[in-house]
């Protein structure tokens, strides 16, 4: 793993506790919450400001659109100009800050109907942004059969500025629903040359549960055993994606003390150095 990136959000709840490792990676994940329901639009840049202020050492912020609006999808039905309104207010902050900001959306539909609905935008996105320091990054989600569609969009496209953020928990969630192998599934599905090269970042965490569904008590949760947490890293580091970023998103019940999420931290830190 190239850098381990705090998750955050746009209260920035947790700062002060994750404080340590924020300043060690020079980078964090901003979960955007409040949003406008009717077109998307949400605020980002005090919030990135302030977060250069007390880390004056930031290289590198995600912006993760609020959900349920993180679906590219439903940002091109609802209101397509907002897409690229935001992208404009990004390629100003960046000018302004001089730091790298990167806009993560899900994707949640078959890649067939990705590329006439969506990769067509996608590549007004990427033109829109070329020269300025920003990436934008798909995310797979945790119900989709296409759960590579992220990737393939991405190698589709062929930008250096279009990523994949793979949520290995979404992966464990799809293959519990469809009972199966998530070492044979990915065997069969990724390639990884691909992998490699287009994840950019991985939302790390535990599907707690052996069903898929999303439940805050089960989903996305801190790893039980460092076997368990062992395993995940292992099964990424196999298929390509020892240079990836890592984002422990965990769901917890303390978002200011991020207890949990601290110790994913510290145990992934653990593992990190066993396997250099």
């Amino acid at each position: 793993m190239r850098a381990i990136y705090p998750k955050i959000d746009d209260k920035l709840k947790g700062i002060n506790t994750l404080r340590k490792y924020i300043n060690k990676y020079k980078g964090v994940e901003v979960q955007i919450t409040k949003y406008d329901k009717t077109n998307g639009y949400f605020e980002f840049e005090e919030q990135i400001r302030t977060l250069l202020v007390v880390f004056p050492n930031l290289k590198e912020v995600i912006i993760h659109t609020p959900i349920p609006f993180c679906d590219l999808e439903m940002y091109i039905a609802k209101d397509k100009e907002e897409i690229f309104n935001i992208i404009e207010r990004i390629k100003a902050l960046t000018l302004e800050l001089g730091i790298k900001i990167d806009l993560l959306f899900h994707i949640s539909w078959k890649f067939e109907i990705e590329k006439m609905i969506t990769v067509p935008v996608l590549m007004e996105m990427i033109n829109s942004i070329k020269g300025f320091n920003i990436e934008i990054l798909l995310e797979n989600i945790h119900f989709t059969e296409d759960f590579l569609c992220p990737l393939k969009i991405c190698k589709l496209i062929g930008s250096n500025q279009l990523k994949t953020c793979l949520d290995i928990c979404h992966v464990h969630c799809y293959t519990n629903m469809m009972d199966l192998d998530i070492k044979e599934t990915l065997d069969k599905e990724l390639n990884k040359k691909d992998a490699s090269k287009y994840v950019y970042s991985i939302h790390f965490s535990k599907a707690l549960n052996n069903d898929g569904y999303k439940d805050k008590n089960t989903h996305g949760r801190m790893h039980d055993t460092k076997k368990s947490l062992i395993e995940d890293v292992e099964l990424l580091y196999e298929y390509g994606m020892y240079d990836s970023i890592f984002v422990p998103e965990i769901a917890e019940e303390d978002y200011e003390n991020r207890k949990d999420q601290i110790e994913e931290i510290n145990n992934l830190e653990d593992i990190y150095l066993l396997m250099k």
